[in-house]
């Protein structure tokens, strides 16, 4: 099969030729001469399907193209992550030999990260399973480390989409931590420069890094514990490496951010994740107000790491009381409204974590409040169109609004699960089920009253 043609049994051309000339074509000679029949089938997919509709940008500047893609083909260990993460699009094709192909895929991708490893022994310890605290300055091809990094994230992503349980996604997000943490320590500022010795390597460094992040802060609130990374929790994003000749973090300037000790703003990139870690590690300065002083930026997420995002505040939603249905949006804003529910998503989680760790004291005072908020964050996610290029950035506040809906009739929880079926049917991945799954589990638990808590494997990444 040509790369950018598909079959009719495959997916359907979903975006202009831009990305196809401007990403695609430079290494489309290259792929078909190293690949399999299905695995070109993969790729495809992944070109013309997966890299369009997954991320919440998908522009000419998509960085699942216009950076996993290029460091696919340059590595053999990449691009069979690459169409392993691929093939979690397709678990219900009707080709068994692609379920085959993705799950080959993904075993030779840790084949080959354990290999790279292996070759950069200085990364490891004996056990193999967590990056040493020893200098990095013997690893031989620093390069290495960036496709290490780029496999690791790749393979991350492929069990959160399947929809699997914190056995198969933590040892990855462990190993990016302390690999990300090693990078930061002064006796390794030389392998890391190494590693961004160019552009192009800077921003896929920026974009794997910014990937670790938001799915480190994803597994910090479905645990309701601190994140793994230190970035948040920290004074305040400062790296211990810095650029030669100033005081500025190497870190910090390649994901654009200012974060300095006791002076953090509010139009920061970074302000939102900061609090949501914050909350997860039981910060409890973090309130209401300082919910309210965020600007809306939402470029943050990691598709949009290598772009601005222009934000909007002069739309407005109102809420009619009587008919619970909106009243006229001045402009269809969708970043607007994604805002909205991102700040609803933060006063809710605020609540349910101090509900948590304060027991049932904190539960009479702000369960009334819990559940009005989840109800208003619900009304605003039906307010997002059908097809919206935002529709994937909502999974992660359904899974804490969901919980938060504690009336057994309420129309919010059916509403809810509809909406995540017409997801999983957009996007054909399976933790849209799996949530489904989770917060009907959750809501039978609470009519019944019953406080018996998830066992650990039962934690998802749901984001």
């Amino acid at each position: 099969m040509a790369l950018g043609v598909t079959s009719d049994q495959g997916p359907s051309r979903s975006a202009p030729t831009d990305l196809g000339t401007v990403i695609v074509a430079p290494f489309q000679a290259a792929a078909k001469a190293a690949l399999t029949t299905h695995e070109l089938f993969l790729l495809d997919h992944y070109i013309q399907r997966f890299s369009r509709i997954y991320p919440t940008c998908s522009g000419p500047m998509n960085p699942f193209l216009s950076i996993l893609l290029p460091l696919a083909v340059e590595n053999q260990t990449v691009m069979n992550a690459v169409l392993a993460l691929s093939g979690a699009q397709l678990g219900a094709h009707r080709d068994q030999e692609i379920i085959k192909a993705t799950l080959c895929a993904r075993h030779r991708a840790l084949e080959g990260c354990r290999n790279i490893l292996i070759y950069s022994e200085s990364l490891m310890d004996s056990n193999q399973s967590r990056p040493t605290g020893r200098s990095m300055a013997g690893t031989g091809n620093h390069g290495n480390i960036l496709y290490t990094l780029a496999s690791c994230i790749c393979l991350l992503l492929y069990e959160k989409l399947m929809g699997d349980g914190k056995a198969n996604w933590m040892p990855h997000l462990s190993f990016l931590a302390g690999l990300f943490d090693r990078l930061e320590t002064p006796h390794n500022q030389e392998v890391f420069q190494s590693i961004l010795r160019g552009h192009q390597q800077r921003l896929a460094f920026g974009f794997i890094h910014n990937l670790f992040l938001y799915n480190d802060l994803v597994q910090s609130t479905a645990q309701g514990t601190s994140t793994l990374s230190n970035f948040y929790l920290r004074p305040q994003g400062m790296s211990s490496v810095r650029q030669p000749g100033s005081g500025k973090s190497l870190f910090n300037g390649i994901l654009d951010t200012s974060l300095v000790p006791g002076d953090l703003s509010s139009r920061d990139r970074f302000y939102y994740p900061y609090l949501i870690a914050q909350i997860s590690a039981g910060t409890e300065t973090v309130s209401d107000a300082s919910i309210g002083l965020w600007d809306s930026r939402l470029d943050w997420l990691p598709s949009f790491s290598v772009l601005t995002v222009p934000r909007s505040p002069g739309s407005e939603i109102t809420r009619s009381v009587d008919t619970d249905q909106s009243s006229q949006v001045n402009e269809p804003d969708h970043i607007f409204l994604m805002s909205a529910i991102y700040s609803y998503t933060a006063k809710l989680y605020l609540r349910q974590t101090r509900c948590r760790r304060q027991g049932q004291n904190a539960m009479s005072q702000c369960g009334l409040e819990i559940a009005d908020l989840a109800c208003h964050a619900t009304f605003l996610i039906s307010q997002v169109p059908d097809g919206s290029s935002f529709e994937n950035a909502l999974l992660w506040p359904i899974g804490i609004i969901g919980p938060g809906l504690s009336a057994a009739s309420s129309p919010s929880r059916q509403y809810l699960l509809t909406r995540l079926r017409s997801l999983e049917q957009r996007f054909q991945m399976k933790h849209f089920e799996r949530l489904q799954e989770v917060l009907v589990a959750g809501w039978n638990r609470l009519d019944r009253m019953d406080s018996e808590e998830l066992v650990e494997n039962d934690v998802f990444l749901f984001g």
